[in-house]
């Protein structure tokens, strides 16, 4: 799971970027059409 949100973090909002310059709708645009990631449990009597 923290892989996936590394990947997430690395992805939408690089780490150069400094929190002031980060411009929300253009990272909302990104997200919204990003492919989505499935995610399926392995251990299907565990929840998260």
């Amino acid at each position: 799971m923290a892989d996936l949100i590394d990947y997430f973090l690395n992805e939408f909002l690089p780490k150069q970027t400094p929190d002031s310059d980060v411009n929300l709708s253009e990272l909302v645009d990104k997200i919204k059409h990003s492919s989505p990631i499935k995610i399926t449990c392995t251990k299907p009597d565990e929840s998260f």
